[in-house]
């Protein structure tokens, strides 16, 4: 299955970035879409959520629809809830505050249309100055 991948934003239907999502939906098939985050701003939760929905609407079969939302949804779109990262909720050592953190990712997730969080993650952090592992 071919996943590519977009920056989850409201995307004008006359736009490029639109036409190329169309045509991989279209003419290649594609079993779904990642939605990132911009690193340079963070956009909206509600664009990306029409984005979504206009993507779902030309798939003949639902698109399976992804995200890294480390942290929350708020973590990758303004507005949304911004949790803790994981380290920070393992510390805590309530198994509570880990399973609302993931409720509420998940119910934000659903709520803009993406049906998987690659989060949590089990990582090793096997070096302390690695800047992506560190607190994940």
């Amino acid at each position: 299955m071919i996943i590519p991948a977009t920056v989850g934003m409201f995307l004008s239907q006359d736009s490029e970035p639109f036409k190329e999502i169309k045509r991989n939906i279209i003419e290649f098939h594609v079993g779904g879409y990642h939605v990132l985050g911009d690193t340079a701003r963070l956009h909206d939760p509600a664009g990306v959520a029409v984005l979504i929905n206009h993507m779902q609407g030309l798939a003949r079969v639902p698109l399976m629809i992804t995200a890294d939302f480390e942290g929350g949804v708020g973590y990758r779109y303004v507005g949304a809830t911004r949790l803790p990262r994981a380290m920070a909720i393992g510390a805590t050592g309530n198994d509570d505050f880990a399973y609302q953190a993931g409720r509420i990712a998940g119910e934000e997730a659903r709520a803009i249309g993406v049906g998987i969080n690659f989060y949590p993650v089990v990582d090793v952090n096997n070096n302390a100055r690695n800047p992506i592992i560190n607190i994940r």
